[in-house]
């Protein structure tokens, strides 16, 4: 059977340092046909230069490519959309321009797709990963036991566990392209928080969130693309939260029980509290979602437990196999 078109949309903005190795990344996959859209964030840089000339080394190399630019900066969220109405793929990855492709990546996550038909997302494992003096060294892998428990539960229940926060690690995440025809968030104006408000959207429409266990994005840390504390970002977070209550969780409150329900009003409260800078009141409403949150997430808190052997036969199994390695070594 013929493989189906894939497209990667790579998002970026001013990261002429590292957007060639990203770009490079597609370069080490082995599914075939793909298609790569650079959609550049008006750029301010020589990411657009660096761009074009990639493409015109490796045009020949996939089924389409193309740059565009944008005729001023629309943000993560602005910028990614424009990416996905452009792409031609049945099957969709959105790549920041920081991070990289894992070997193999596309492959595996087309293949997961094919033999879930019914499947829209699927979420592979994250590396996260510093460079210093041209060594990279990875420091942890996503998702954790918790988080992968929250992709056996049904949509309803993430629905449920997403309203008071956001276990999914965004980036390793596929989609198939049917999935942005049922999940649209053009009317939303966010600026920071636009993977959760995707999660909550998609389970709020009985869309499930899967999880399929293989390597698919290398996350790089302390790029000069990832945003530093301050006052303003601070503000804007805020005010995204509760544009998501106020836009989606609200509107689907149905699927929500008591005490998630108590929960979101808490964190209502909380949130408004502290765009008004009254930190002492916040610390009151954030003790009480402490109160709630066992009883929001017990599932998870049971699966991990239920994980837990498994994950002691891992363990187990590493350590023989480095005792016995370790034996030999000293034998010889």
């Amino acid at each position: 059977m013929a493989q189906r078109l894939f497209s990667i949309i790579v998002i970026t903005f001013n990261q002429e340092m590292i957007i060639e190795e990203t770009l490079d990344s597609i370069l080490l996959q082995d599914h075939s046909p793909l298609e790569v859209i650079i959609c550049d964030d008006a750029s301010t840089d020589n990411t657009g230069v660096k761009c074009c000339k990639w493409i015109e080394k490796n045009r020949k190399k996939f089924y389409r490519v193309l740059y565009h630019r944008n005729g001023k900066n629309l943000g993560i969220m602005g910028n990614e959309l424009t990416g996905i109405g452009l792409a031609q793929g049945v099957f969709l990855k959105v790549l920041a321009g920081d991070d990289l492709l894992a070997p193999g990546a596309i492959k595996k996550a087309a293949k997961y797709f094919e033999n879930n038909p019914n499947a829209l997302v699927v979420f592979g494992n994250i590396k996260s990963f510093y460079e210093k003096k041209d060594r990279i060294s990875f420091i942890y892998t996503e998702p954790r036991t918790t988080a992968k428990c929250f992709f056996r539960l049904s949509a309803t229940e993430q629905f449920r566990i997403l309203s008071n926060g956001n276990p999914v690690p965004a980036p390793g995440a596929f989609y198939r392209n049917s999935f942005f025809e049922k999940v649209s968030l053009d009317s939303l104006q966010l600026k920071h928080i636009e993977d959760w408000a995707v999660w909550l959207s998609a389970t709020s429409q009985h869309i499930s969130l899967n999880y399929f266990d293989f390597d698919a994005i290398y996350y790089r840390l302390c790029s000069p693309s990832k945003e530093k504390y301050d006052p303003d970002f601070h503000k804007e977070c805020l005010m995204d939260c509760l544009s998501l209550i106020e836009n989606i969780i609200k509107p689907n409150k149905r699927l929500l029980g008591i005490i998630e329900l108590l929960a979101v009003r808490t964190n209502e409260a909380r949130l408004s509290l502290l765009l008004r800078d009254r930190k002492l009141y916040a610390s009151i409403f954030k003790g009480l979602l402490s109160l709630f949150r066992p009883f929001i997430r017990y599932k998870l808190y049971f699966g991990v437990v239920a994980e837990m052997p498994n994950t002691q036969k891992r363990i187990a199994k590493s350590l023989h196999h480095d005792s016995v390695t370790k034996g030999r070594l000293t034998n010889k």
